[in-house]
Formats: structure tokens, C-alpha cells, sequence
């Protein structure tokens, strides 16, 4: 029995045959002792992002093909590691020798990644400091944590070995507390309160999160909220996310219908537009199209300094279109635009 591997256009597919010495093996096994130069823990995450079918299906690590399945192996397109550094302006809030806070520019992508391989707050960070700690790879030096595209705010960046192993482990022992704000489409009630939702990957498409209640499915994941103000069918609020999922904030309140403002990924962009009166939806269409992105900031990071252990907090206002948005809400409600 032979394994076939064939390219098209960019990608790489590998086909093979499950042997009968094979049954009864976990799929990232079997496909780790057959296909070279993949890590185990690499082809857990392919198998994951679904770029592996067993018979045509999207199956998980654990999986036990039986003989004479036919499994299908993609190569997804291999990460840049040529980043180069580029004199981009930096808005830093705080640095000394172990790290940085930066605050993020909503249009920043944070590294390098297909699609993004220039103009990232990575190749910024490598003109600004002489070296940085390769964490995840080459394409990430210096980060511990990420903000999406399209949300502003504080990120903490580590500049050197010593505060990439706090950071990191500070995150995974949940001793940062990253408290965001947000503007939701809809009235929160109450308006203090939890969601506590497993979070997972979304079943359909793997580029997106969702709630996952299904055993396995998802990690636990709390949001803890309170609302700063309410517009009718708008509100403003205040999240501290007590884990650190992806798209968390996102993906909670679109789980009790209540999507993030301007968010593209998860109904943020439409959300109750058809119910508002005509007054108010050519002023939301404005304010949409001036956003042009998630109305989510990351407002407040504390954490204990790498070396000192000092507690350092750091807050910081949204930006001006973030602060637009505000006060086209408030006018909205003034003029009875959208009342509940």
C-alpha cells in the first residue's frame, strides 16, 4: 500500500488507506507515523481546523478509522517566517525592560498570518525593539495575548524571556484581568449579570466560535457584564471576561442575541435594523458605514510586572469613532429614534 500525495494550484493533498495493522489507532497517530515531518501536536491541529477528512468527513483527534478508510490530508498554506521589520508608529502606553503596552489600532492586525504578512503590530514591535522572545513561532515574537482585528485597545507584549514565561502563565492561571467595552445591538436584562457558555469551535464553519454545550465541544468560558448605558435598543457595557476565549465577547452576546455593533463575523453588521423606524436606520446605516468595524474596546489590563511582581494597571478611553458611535446613540434615544 502506498500513500498518494499531489498538489493543486497552492495545496498539497495527501491521500492513504487505513491498514488493517492500523484499526483500532487514533486518527493523529496513525497520521503522524505516516505522513514525515508533521508533528503529532501539528496534525492535532489540522485535524482540528479541518483540513483532514476520513471518508469525506470531518472527524476529531480521537477518531479510530476502521480498514480501508480512505483519509484525505490538505496542507494548509505554510506561515510566512521572512517578517521583516517596518518603521510603523507605535501608541505606547507603558514600556520598561521586560515589556511594552501598546494600545492597538482597530484596523492593526496583531501578527503576520495569510492574507497579513506586512503592516502587523508585529513588524512595528521588531523595528522598535532590538530582539523580542519567539513565542508560537517566528510570525508572533513577543506575544502572549491577542486583540481581533477590529477591536482597539491595550496589549501587553513581552520583550524578553523572563516576561514571556509570567505572562504566559499568568494568562493560564487567570491572573490578568482584561476588561473590555462594548456597545450591543438591544436592551441588556438585566443589566448586571453572567454568561457563563462553553465556547467552541462553530460546527459548520472553522474560522469562527461558537457555544458548544455538546460534551467535548467547548471550553468553559465566563463573561461577567454591567451595563454603563442604555439607548432603547442599544447598549453600552462593560465586560470582564474572566477566561480568554476566542471572539468570547463576541460569540456570548450573540448567544443571548445581543450582537456586538458593526461586528462583521457574527450579525453585529444588521442585527434589529429592519425593526427601527425610518428615521432611525438611515441614522444606523451612517453609523454603521463610519464604525466600519466591531464596536469593541479593550479599556482595561492589569497584571503583576514580570520582575517586580508590582501590580501594574493600565486604562484606557475608546478611540474617537468608538466615542462617535456614543453620541449618535444618545441623539437616537433623544429623538425617540429607538425606544424598547
Amino acid at each position: 500500500m502506498t500513500d498518494a500525495s499531489r498538489s493543486f494550484g497552492a495545496e498539497r493533498v495527501t491521500s492513504l488507506v487505513v491498514s488493517a495493522e492500523e484499526t483500532s489507532t487514533r486518527l493523529d497517530v496513525v497520521l503522524a507515523r505516516r505522513i514525515p515531518g508533521l508533528s503529532r501536536s501539528r496534525i492535532q491541529r489540522m485535524i482540528r481546523d479541518r483540513w483532514v477528512t476520513v471518508d469525506g468527513q470531518h472527524v476529531r483527534n480521537n477518531f479510530q478509522p476502521s480498514e480501508g478508510a480512505f483519509i484525505r490530508v490538505v496542507m494548509p498554506p505554510a506561515d510566512r517566517t521572512d517578517v521583516i521589520a517596518e518603521d510603523i508608529p507605535l501608541d505606547i502606553v507603558f514600556e520598561d525592560e521586560e515589556l511594552l503596552v501598546v494600545n492597538k489600532p482597530a484596523a492593526m492586525v496583531v501578527h503576520p498570518a495569510r492574507g497579513n504578512y506586512t503592516g502587523t503590530l508585529v513588524n512595528a514591535l521588531l523595528h522598535h525593539c532590538d530582539s523580542l522572545p519567539d513565542v508560537k513561532g517566528e510570525t508572533r515574537p513577543g506575544i502572549v495575548h491577542r486583540l481581533d482585528k477590529g477591536t482597539s485597545g491595550l496589549l501587553m507584549v513581552a520583550k524578553t524571556e523572563l516576561a514571556q514565561t509570567s505572562l504566559t502563565l499568568q494568562l493560564k492561571l487567570r491572573k490578568v484581568r482584561k476588561i473590555y467595552q462594548a456597545i450591543v445591538w438591544g436592551r441588556v436584562d438585566p443589566a448586571e449579570g453572567a454568561i457563563e457558555q462553553p465556547i467552541g469551535r462553530h460546527p459548520r464553519n472553522p474560522k469562527l466560535m461558537s457555544v458548544r454545550r455538546e460534551p467535548g465541544k467547548g471550553r468553559p468560558s465566563l463573561s461577567v457584564y454591567r451595563t454603563l448605558e442604555d439607548f432603547g435598543k442599544f447598549t453600552h457595557v462593560e465586560v470582564d471576561i474572566r477566561t480568554g476565549r476566542t471572539h468570547q465577547i463576541r460569540v456570548h452576546f450573540r448567544f443571548i442575541g445581543r450582537m456586538v455593533l458593526g461586528d462583521p463575523s457574527y450579525g453585529g453588521r444588521s442585527g434589529y435594523l429592519a425593526d427601527l423606524p425610518p428615521e432611525g436606520r438611515r441614522l444606523m446605516e451612517k453609523v454603521l458605514e463610519g464604525l466600519g468595524r466591531q464596536a469593541l474596546h479593550a479599556h482595561r489590563l492589569e497584571f503583576n510586572h514580570p520582575a517586580t511582581g508590582e501590580r501594574l494597571t493600565f486604562q484606557l478611553d475608546p478611540p474617537e469613532d468608538f466615542a462617535q458611535v456614543v453620541e449618535a446613540l444618545r441623539r437616537g434615544r433623544d429623538q425617540e429614534f429607538w425606544a424598547w
